[in-house]
Order: structure tokens, then C-alpha cells, then sequence
């Protein structure tokens, strides 16, 4: 009796260290808060100049997915981000977004550099103004070591359905993503 339960003490230590060991190398959730600037673009970089950028998003990175062979790591983002947008009226610009994430493996899966690109829909809180329904979509690259640490730079093109103006902007920022 003794025997089995230590036998299955151990399968489930040695389940448990595996399952962390997977986490540090990109499963499971994590922050990162990103900062940068961002370039109203076209009718919107017209009426707006250009300011600072921020960004707050939780992730569950899923692993690789037998759809897309082992060289693909599916994520699941949820982003918040803040527009500093100066001009005649200086606009702040919220969002939130849930996007999907894709990190593409180099080398092998456990390789410090792991190019993405990301997408996704949102909302899009002009202030002052209204809420309005849009996407984003970019790309970027992650280095990391085998730790709960990563650096990211990333540029996304923004757009919100506003029938004023064409709303389009970029953003560009780097950021700290933390594994748990």
C-alpha cells in the first residue's frame, strides 16, 4: 500500500514538474505591459499628430496545435490599450480587444527568438466621442531564455468603423512579458 501511494506521489510530482517545465517555454498564461507611440494615418493623422501609446494584455499561449505541426504556438490575447492622440482637440483613445496569436518556431520550441503575428477584433472608445467596433492586426517578435521573462517589440495596425473620418492608426511598442 505504502509502495503504490509513493509510486503514485511521484507520477504526479514528475506530471507536475513536466507541466512546468512546458509553461516556461511559452504554454500557459501571461502579462506584459507594452509602451511606445503610435501614427494616425491618412484622414486621421490629417485632424491628429502622433503621442504615446500603452498596452495591458493577459494571454494564454495553447502550444503547438496539431493543425499546424509542431512550428506553429497558438495564443489567445486580450488587449487593452491607451492612444494619446495630440491635435486642436487632444483625444485619448481606448481599446479592447480579444485577438488571436501566433508564434512561429525558428529553430526548435524552445529557441529565445520567436517571431508572431496577431490579429483580432475590438472596440474602440473615442474620448470625447462614441464606442465604435474595429480590428487590429500585426506582428512581432519575442526574445526569451528559458524564464518567467520575455521582451517583445511589436507594430499593429489599428481601425475603428468611425463614419466621420478614416480612423486607421499604427502603433509600435515594446514591452515585459511575464510567464506564470
Amino acid at each position: 500500500m505504502t509502495n503504490n501511494l509513493l509510486g503514485r506521489l511521484a507520477m504526479l510530482m514528475v506530471t507536475v514538474s513536466l507541466a512546468i517545465s512546458e509553461a516556461a517555454y511559452g504554454q500557459g498564461f501571461s502579462v506584459s505591459f507594452h509602451a511606445g507611440g503610435n501614427a494616425p494615418l491618412g484622414d486621421f493623422g490629417d485632424v491628429l499628430d502622433p503621442g504615446a501609446s500603452y498596452g495591458l494584455d493577459v494571454e494564454y499561449e495553447v502550444g503547438f496545435v496539431p493543425l499546424f505541426t509542431d512550428s506553429i504556438s497558438v495564443a489567445l490575447e486580450g488587449f487593452l490599450g491607451r492612444e494619446e492622440l495630440r491635435g486642436p482637440s487632444d483625444q485619448g483613445l481606448n481599446h479592447l480587444s480579444l485577438n488571436g496569436k501566433f508564434y512561429f518556431v525558428i529553430i526548435n520550441p524552445s529557441a529565445p527568438v520567436r517571431p508572431f503575428v496577431v490579429g483580432g477584433l475590438g472596440v474602440y472608445d473615442f474620448t470625447p466621442g462614441p464606442s465604435e467596433f474595429g480590428f487590429n492586426v500585426g506582428g512581432g517578435v519575442q526574445f526569451r531564455k528559458p524564464s518567467v521573462f520575455a521582451v517583445e517589440v511589436a507594430v499593429r495596425y489599428h481601425w475603428a468603423n468611425t463614419s466621420e473620418i478614416n480612423s486607421g492608426f499604427l502603433t509600435y511598442q515594446g514591452g515585459i512579458r511575464i510567464y506564470f
